[in-house]
C-alpha cells in the first residue's frame, strides 16, 4: 500500500514525519490521511483476505459509543455531551462491524446530540450489496427500513415490543411465528426523506418480514428483515441478530484495551488523529491475528480446548513493532511480519463463551472511566 503523503499536508514543503520533529509534524499532518488510510486499510482486507460469509453475506452490525474529549473551546466544536448541570466536550464513534471478520469496515466521527437514526441515514446507500446490516432496536424506524430496500442492501433490526409501529402489536397479538407486511410509508418518515432528494410517490411501498423469538428468559423478541428469502429461517435470525454482541465487544476493546477515550494533546486535530489511529490499529491487529490463525491451529491441535491469542498482550508487539513495519523494506518487512505473528502467538488465552448480559438503562455521565491528564504517557 503506497499513500502519497504530501497531499495531506499543509505546507509540501514540510517533511514526512520521520525527519521531523514529532509534534512538528503533527500539527501538519491532515486528519485526511488518517481517514484514507482506514479506508485503504479496509478497501485492502476486503480484496485480499479470504472473507468470512453468512449465506453468501458479510454481517456488518451499526452502534455507536460515545468517547469524552478533553473539554475546551476547540474540542467541542467536534461535538458535546450536556446534562442539567454542565456542558462537555464529546464524539460518537458510529461504525459498521464486520461481525465474522472482526474488522471496523466503517467509522465515522459525529456529535452526540444528533440521534443515531439521523446519523446512519446518508450512509446507508454508500453499503455493499453484500452486506447484511444488523441494528439494535434505537434504528427501528420506517426510513432506515426504507433505505435499505430502496438501495438493495438487506438489513435486520430488532424492534421495540412496547411501543413504535402498531404493526409489531398485532404480531404479538396474533402468536405466528413470522410473517410479511407490506404497507406504504409513513409521512413522518417522508419529510425525513425529502431531504436526501427522494420524491414522494403514492405508489411507494416498504415490504418487510416480522420473525418472533423466543429468548431463554421468557422474553419475547421481535427481528425485522428485509430478507424475504425462506432460505433465511427463524432459527438463522435468532443467530444472526445474537452474533450481533461483536459490536459491543468491538467497543469494549476500543475504550479499554486501546485507550480511546486518553488522548495524547488537548487539540481538536490531535483528538481526531489518535481516534483514527486507534481504528487503524485495532484493524491491523485484526488482520495478523486472521493471518497467525493457520499456526494456531497447528499449535494447538492436540489441546483439549479451544485458544485465541489475546488481544491485550499481543497490543504490546504490535506497538513495540509498528514502526519498523513502516520503515521497512519490501523483505524485511515479511520477516518482520513473521516475527510478530510469532510474537503473536506467545499470548494465547482459552476460548470461553459468555452469555451476553442485560445492559443497564442508559445514563448521561459526565464523568467517564478514563480521562486524559496532563503529562499522560502510556506505558505500552
Amino acid at each position: 500500500m503506497q499513500v502519497e503523503l504530501n497531499q495531506y499536508f499543509d505546507a509540501l514543503s514540510l517533511s514526512p514525519p520521520t525527519k521531523v520533529a514529532f509534534s512538528k509534524a503533527r500539527r501538519k499532518l491532515k486528519v485526511e490521511f488518517f481517514e484514507h488510510f482506514f479506508s485503504l486499510l479496509v478497501e485492502q482486507f476486503y480484496q485480499k483476505a479470504p472473507i468470512k460469509r453468512f449465506k453468501g453475506y458479510r454481517l456488518w452490525a451499526c452502534d455507536g459509543s460515545v468517547v469524552k474529549l478533553p473539554d475546551n473551546a476547540d474540542t467541542q466544536t467536534i461535538g458535546t455531551h450536556k446534562n442539567q448541570h454542565l456542558t462537555v466536550a464529546s464524539v460518537k464513534l458510529l461504525c459498521y462491524f464486520d461481525l465474522l471478520n472482526k474488522i471496523i469496515a466503517r467509522l465515522w466521527l459525529k456529535n452526540k446530540r444528533i440521534g443515531e437514526i439521523r446519523l446512519v441515514e446518508p450512509y446507508i446507500q454508500e453499503l455493499p450489496k453484500d452486506v447484511l446490516s444488523i441494528y439494535d432496536r434505537n434504528f427501528g424506524a420506517h426510513i432506515i427500513v426504507f433505505l435499505h430496500r430502496h438501495y438493495g442492501s438487506p438489513c435486520l433490526i430488532r424492534m421495540k415490543t412496547k411501543e413504535g409501529f402498531h404493526q409489531i402489536r398485532h404480531f404479538l397479538e396474533s402468536g405466528l411465528k413470522e410473517t410479511l407486511v407490506t404497507e406504504t410509508l409513513q409521512e413522518r418518515a417522508w419529510r425525513e426523506l425529502r431531504k436526501t432528494g427522494l420524491p414522494k410517490s403514492k405508489y411507494h411501498t416498504l415490504t418487510y418480514r416480522l420473525i418472533r423469538v423466543e429468548l431463554s428468559t421468557g422474553e419475547t423478541e421481535v427481528l425485522l428483515t428485509t430478507l424475504l428469502s425462506p432460505a433465511f429461517t427463524v432459527s438463522d435470525f435468532a443467530w444472526l441478530y445474537g452474533k450481533r454482541w461483536g459490536v459491543e465487544t468491538c467497543f469494549d476493546q476500543v475504550k479499554n484495551i486501546f485507550k480511546a477515550p486518553i488522548f495524547s494533546g488537548y487539540s481538536a486535530l490531535a483528538c481526531k488523529q489518535d481516534l483514527w489511529s486507534v481504528a487503524i490499529m485495532f484493524n491491523l491487529q485484526t488482520i495478523l491475528m486472521l493471518a497467525a490463525q493457520p499456526l494456531l491451529k497447528e499449535r494447538c491441535k492436540h489441546r483439549k480446548y479451544l485458544y485465541q491469542i489475546n488481544r491485550n498482550v499481543s497490543l504490546d508487539s504490535l506497538k513495540r513493532g509498528l514502526a519498523a513495519l513502516f520503515i521497512s523494506g519490501w523483505r524485511s518487512l515479511l520477516e518482520k511480519l513473521s516475527f510478530l505473528l510469532h510474537r503473536f502467538l506467545e499470548s494465547l488465552e482459552q476460548i470461553i463463551e459468555v452469555e451476553p448480559r442485560p445492559r443497564k438503562p442508559k445514563m448521561s455521565r459526565l464523568h467517564a472511566r478514563h480521562q486524559t491528564e496532563f503529562n499522560y504517557k502510556a506505558a505500552i
